[in-house]
């Protein structure tokens, strides 16, 4: 497979997802749900063990408009989310009060990632990761690369609400840091 051919699947698995839930198969909507291994054994997943009060999610789980919403709220004051371990949404109407966020390089440091299973792929990426099942049966596998370079930070140590401007009704967290670099999502061996 290419780099060019690489690139495109990555883009290509993106909109899997998008595309999925507006399916018009009659046999979907008649059909039951069917189990997962976690419902059918009673078995907590790994959504249910999240602690949302404090968490870090991979930015790269959650949809390209909204990583670039946390981009711009980084640069125009701090981003404020909802988040509930199921999804993460940047609100843009809400943002922190006087935040400035400072940069600290260092050494690069890599991650390699591969999921094998739906299980795998829910633990690594659970707010959307499911999104790239298809892609996982198909190829069996996907590799998921990160190189961090450096971390930009508030260093907020307490936040409460007087700290928020604009409309904030839905706001869940704030984020204090974020880890920056690269990632590359491929599939098979």
């Amino acid at each position: 497979m290419t780099k060019h051919e690489k690139s495109a699947f990555a883009c290509a698995l993106l909109l899997a997802g998008a595309t999925s839930a507006c399916s018009s198969n009659v046999g979907e909507a008649i059909r039951p749900k069917e189990a997962t291994a976690t419902e059918a054994l009673g078995a907590t997943s790994s959504l249910e063990a999240c602690e949302a009060d404090y968490a870090k999610p991979l930015v790269i789980d959650i949809s390209p408009e909204d990583r670039g919403d946390l981009e711009a709220k980084l640069k125009q004051g701090g981003p404020v989310v909802n988040f509930d371990c199921k999804s993460m949404k940047v609100l843009p109407t809400c943002r922190m009060k006087s935040t400035e966020y400072k940069w600290v390089g260092y050494t690069p440091k890599a991650q390699l990632v591969e999921m094998e299973s739906g299980d795998d792929l829910g633990a690594s990426l659970p707010l959307n990761g499911m999104s790239f099942k298809a892609a996982l049966d198909r190829s069996g596998r996907l590799n998921l690369a990160t190189m961090t370079v450096g971390q930009r930070s508030a260093g907020m140590l307490v936040v409460d609400r007087n700290n928020l401007e604009g409309d904030c009704a839905k706001a869940t967290h704030v984020v204090n840091s974020v880890w920056v670099g690269a990632f590359k999502l491929e599939s098979g061996s």
